[in-house]
């Protein structure tokens, strides 16, 4: 019976300890909602802009992908922290389409039009997305670039 109360004990008397069955269950204690506040005024300027829960109903999973890739460049490419509309951090915005986009997965599932693998032909070129970076391979086509690297760390 003790291991099915994670924390406490039910037979005792004592203050403080009471017993609580979470063992093996999800730790929400372990979200750092700080970094989760942002993207609440996300979802609470959606709620005035559209309506409350207004993505909730779904749409086509490339609506929500744009928009987090476009988030993304912003933030990454431009160095642009703060969406001009809103004023919250790029990567709030991109939070809240990636929680969109899962709760797609598993409600919307009518709304999945990504292209697939026998369309785009992605399959066959993963290995050369996956392809590791050849340093030594590289420096020994290139002499010129390996004399310049230990030039600099001979100057260090």
């Amino acid at each position: 019976m003790d291991k099915f109360y994670a924390n406490g004990d039910i037979n005792s008397t004592e203050r403080g300890s009471g017993a609580r069955a979470n063992g093996g269950k999800v730790s929400f204690s372990s979200v750092p909602l700080h970094l989760l506040a942002g993207c609440a005024r996300v979802l609470m300027g959606g709620k005035l802009k559209y309506a409350q829960w207004n993505w909730a109903k779904g749409m086509d999973f490339s609506d929500t992908y744009d928009s987090l890739m476009r988030h993304l460049f912003k933030w990454w490419y431009l160095r642009e922290d703060f969406d001009v509309e809103t004023t919250e951090h790029h990567l709030d915005h991109a939070l809240a389409n990636i929680l969109f986009l899962k709760h797609y997965v598993m409600t919307h599932k009518e709304g999945d039009n990504r292209p697939g693998g026998e369309l785009t032909q992605f399959p066959s070129g993963i290995d050369e997305f996956n392809k590791p970076f050849d340093e030594e391979a590289y420096l020994d086509r290139n002499p010129t670039i390996r004399k310049l690297l230990e030039d600099r760390e001979a100057n260090k």
